[in-house]
């Protein structure tokens, strides 16, 4: 019964991550065709809007993730930047993952079938992290190029819209690298674990 109410929360939660990246981005373009608040004055069409923003979300992370902008799959050989911010943020150095032998896909196989509820939790929050990161930073991306349009295009004294545009880009361009530090993480999270389930089975229980 815990492990369903886990995977319902999560499941939940990224629903959650999709409506809101979707509505940074769709609460822009109402915003830059002055409809926002004619568009929230009217419960049912906010339902719609809704249901309009998880979709957005959901293929605004697909497409970047294709892009390569955000990683959406753990990520088993980051650049030595990533490295380094991983070691600053963990302290914590990086072990070369080697799928010669194994590859990451079949370990994450058996660390879901063999490990604790709590070492799947601690894999889970790697996931959503990421996810945030995945979702979030391109949908920032584009709201804020939205609000830089209007901005140029109207030639408003609109400060505001101007440092919502900078606010937004700057969000964007730093959850970058936190996405594939989360994936990065991930990915060596579930290699550590997997090699120690092993090396458990190997030993037995009398040893």
């Amino acid at each position: 019964m815990g492990a369903f109410v886990t995977a319902l929360r999560d499941f939940i939660f990224r629903d959650l991550v999709f409506l809101f990246g979707g509505s940074i981005v769709l609460a822009s373009l109402l915003y830059a065709f002055s409809s926002l608040e004619t568009a929230t004055s009217n419960t049912l069409i906010l339902v719609l809007l809704a249901g309009v923003a998880y979709v957005l979300g959901w293929v605004i992370q697909d497409l970047f993730a294709i892009l390569g902008m955000v990683i959406i799959k753990p990520y088993h050989s980051p650049a030595n930047l990533y490295l380094r911010l991983n070691k600053a943020l963990l302290g914590d150095d990086w072990e070369t993952i080697n799928q010669s032998s194994e590859s990451l896909r079949d370990r994450k196989v058996r660390v879901y079938e063999k490990a604790s509820q709590r070492s799947l939790t601690e894999i889970e929050r790697f996931i959503s992290l990421k996810q945030v990161a995945a979702t979030i930073s391109p949908s920032s991306l584009l709201a804020s190029l939205i609000l830089f349009i209007r901005y140029f295009a109207t030639n408003c004294d609109c400060t505001i819209d101007l440092m919502a545009a900078i606010v937004l880009l700057v969000l964007s361009l730093l959850l970058v690298p936190l996405n594939r530090i989360k994936a990065a993480q991930q990915a060596q999270y579930i290699w550590r674990l997997s090699n120690l389930l092993t090396t458990a089975s190997r030993r037995g229980p009398f040893e």
